[in-house]
């Protein structure tokens, strides 16, 4: 199988060097603070998916995991917001994935591998 998560991935963290690094201060306009909490849900969520549809070890997963956390942090994104949207995403994606049907799974995971694909 063909990994999914990189690329689509890659596409979000390079949206995130265009950050200013005040992603959680007190000045962040609460859209600013949204979009970058929204990356570590994402995060989450597409760990959820390549769990599922594979082409990736546990630790490779982790060290994606590591990567995604340190440029948040680096764009000033506190750990522990962080931690929470990523097990959000996790969870949600989880539910998600769950509630489809072997085909309706592998029919997601095929469209995924497409438009990674189509990434590269």
């Amino acid at each position: 199988m063909r990994p999914i998560l990189a690329p689509s991935l890659a596409l979000a963290l390079a949206a995130l060097t265009s950050l200013p690094g005040f992603a959680q201060s007190s000045d962040t306009p609460p859209n600013v603070r949204d979009m970058v909490a929204g990356f570590a849900r994402l995060g989450g969520s597409m760990e959820a998916a390549a769990k599922v549809c594979g082409g990736y070890s546990l630790e490779q997963l982790a060290q994606s995991r590591q990567q995604q956390k340190a440029q948040l942090m680096k764009n000033g994104m506190s750990e522990a917001a962080f931690e929470q949207g990523f097990a959000a995403g996790l969870e949600e994606g989880r539910t998600h994935w769950d509630a489809m049907s072997a085909s309706e799974r592998e029919a997601a995971c095929d469209e995924l591998r497409q438009a990674a694909a189509s990434v590269k």
